[in-house]
């Protein structure tokens, strides 16, 4: 429809942020416990509209729905636990949005295996996709958090091209946000495969800095998560890697970026 001179576009602002939370492992010098309390002051400083978490168990997901709430709540309905494996999972801001519809699918060639792994993947691998309508302008869209295998590089390629099939046949919505923690950097074959299918890095290469930081190991430092978006009707407004420094809330940083979006 075209607008015209008696009608206006309505324009809204979302944020989304994704943070590998890392498991709760005693041996860290920062533990869990710990960097829960720092992670949820730095969440509501950011204010993200959606988070996207990777790396967390579920005792560990439940303590952080527990910390967030009631400003976020946690996309889990869908999901049938492990206690001890690692989920990606979602929150939302419930003022700003509603849950549409929500889904675990395994980055195999069997994705509605729960725990099912292919192509050398040294892990299960999965990602959570939802889709979210705007209580203001009824806009929707589509988001995945993602995490990719870290020892396999032929697997990460093959798991991207099944999150791309995964979140075009659960959610057809034109604007789309991936989240998560590639384990690859921005020049790789992984990469490429996403950006060929549409999704667009908002920052530079050369001028991003890392996210995984290894609780300030700047030897190993790398960047490998990311926001990426497409749609016809969004745009960028600004992207950030948060600044990072003792103590740590993770040994990843908060990624985020908001989108202008128009109806």
């Amino acid at each position: 429809m075209k607008i015209g001179k008696h009608m206006s576009s309505e324009t809204e602002h979302f944020r989304f942020a994704t943070i590998n939370i890392r498991f709760d492992n005693d041996k860290d010098p920062w533990t869990w416990p710990d960097r829960l309390v720092l992670l949820k002051e730095r969440l509501f400083s950011i204010a993200p509209d959606i988070i996207a978490t990777q790396e967390g168990r579920k005792k560990q997901l439940l303590e952080l729905k527990d910390a967030l709430a009631p400003n976020y709540q946690m996309v889990d309905s869908h999901r049938d636990w492990d206690e001890y494996k690692m989920y990606p999972c979602l929150f939302y801001n419930p003022k700003r949005l509603l849950l549409s519809e929500s889904y675990d699918r395994w980055l195999s060639r069997t994705p509605e295996v729960p725990h099912s792994k292919s192509f050398g993947s040294a892990w299960p691998k999965l990602a959570v996709i939802a889709s979210f309508s705007s209580k203001k302008t009824s806009k929707i869209f589509a988001t995945a958090s993602f995490h990719f295998d870290n020892e396999s590089s032929e697997a990460r390629p093959k798991q991207a091209e099944i999150l791309l099939e995964q979140i075009d046949d659960c959610c057809p919505e034109n604007m789309r946000i991936l989240l998560g923690d590639a384990n690859d950097r921005v020049n790789s074959k992984t990469l490429a495969i996403l950006k060929k299918s549409g999704y667009q890095d908002p920052w530079n290469f050369s001028d991003a800095p890392p996210s995984f930081h290894g609780f300030g190991n700047q030897k190993i430092a790398s960047r490998i998560d990311y926001v990426l978006y497409q749609g016809s009707n969004v745009s960028l407004e600004d992207y950030n890697t948060d600044s990072v420094s003792q103590p740590y809330y993770s040994d990843h940083a908060i990624i985020y970026a908001t989108f202008k979006t128009n109806t």
